[in-house]
């Protein structure tokens, strides 16, 4: 039976080895890693799944790393195993993720699609707030159109037209602008806006909807994952049993 002085030598270096990952901010990411492992531990693939799954690398790779990729040589062995690794590893959480929660994405859809819906909106940006302002009246009372007045007047070069706004972070600069342009009908223009003292004059375009299409099918699942890992995470029992998994690795 070891002696208690044994114990005590044998876990100083474990806790030493956590507090040191906690200082240099490594162990959260090691903690998500463990949590998304222990997830995916009972995840199965299909063999069809994982030849999909190494084309769709193959194709986003470069030619010299198709190349060694496809190489059989025994000496890169090493490289390949990692490559097998990282790419099952992916599949796996890929389908973990569908598995949980793609019966809910339609429903999470209909709950986000305001804040996924883009706004198109045309903006002429100057440093002079009195010129800005007599901009803004000029277009009110149609003395001259949007366009002609944002050809007329030498702008910023952070100046952008017809630009596309996506609201995703609503507590943003961004999505204020972006509610103040809902409070206007399409072709109506805002007041200057002081942006960090440059003065904006901005015409609501119009709103392009969201559709649940695949691209936005597998943006709302990362979500729903992203969701779930930080709320487990953040999980005092999981904490815990993340901290005992890290301990039996360099015990």
């Amino acid at each position: 039976m070891p002696s208690i002085q044994q114990a005590k030598t044998k876990t100083e270096p474990i806790t030493k080895i956590i507090s040191s990952l906690g200082q240099y901010n490594l162990l959260p990411q090691i903690q998500r890693e463990i949590m998304i492992d222990d997830a995916i531990s009972s995840i199965d693939y299909t063999v069809q799944e994982l030849e999909a799954a190494y084309q769709e690398i193959v194709e986003a790779m470069e030619a010299n790393n198709v190349q060694a990729l496809s190489t059989s040589s025994s000496q890169n062995y090493d490289s390949r195993k990692k490559i097998h690794e990282s790419i099952t590893r992916k599949l796996k959480i890929e389908k973990f993720k569908q598995v949980t929660w793609g019966e809910e994405v339609s429903s999470y859809f209909v709950s986000r699609k305001k804040n996924l819906d883009k706004i198109v909106y045309s903006k002429i940006i100057l440093e002079d707030e009195a010129v800005a302002t007599e901009i803004f009246f000029r277009i009110k009372e149609k003395e001259k159109s949007f366009a002609q007045l944002a050809l007329e007047y030498p702008q910023t070069p952070e100046a952008d037209v017809n630009r596309i706004y996506d609201p995703i972070k609503v507590c943003s600069t961004d999505s204020k602008i972006a509610q103040l342009l809902l409070k206007i009908q399409p072709g109506e223009v805002l007041p200057p806006i002081n942006c960090n003292n440059l003065f904006v004059v901005m015409r609501f375009e119009k709103i392009i909807p969201a559709v649940l299409d695949e691209e936005m099918r597998y943006r709302l699942l990362d979500e729903l994952f992203e969701n779930w890992l930080q709320e487990r995470c953040n999980n005092q029992h999981y904490r815990k049993l993340m901290l005992q998994q890290l301990s039996s690795w360099v015990a």
